[in-house]
């Protein structure tokens, strides 16, 4: 496995063997009152995620706009 200094180098996380791992820091702002991350929040750690493993695969936002691929 990797460590997590391993991972928290790499900005938009590590893609290995065809598994993306991006460490996501949680802020008290993306807790609820009971101190969970409120559920809405994870559709941003979901997006960060898709669009970092785009990143890492060569893939531009634009691209796909556009069609491209």
């Amino acid at each position: 496995g990797e460590s997590d200094a391993a991972l928290a180098a790499g900005i938009s996380g590590v893609l290995a063997d065809g598994v993306h791992r991006l460490t996501a820091r949680v802020y008290y702002a993306d807790t609820d009152f009971s101190g969970f991350v409120y559920h809405a929040r994870y559709l941003e750690f979901l997006e960060r995620g898709r669009s970092d493993f785009l990143r890492l695969n060569g893939v531009h936002h634009t691209e796909l706009a556009d069609g491209l691929l």
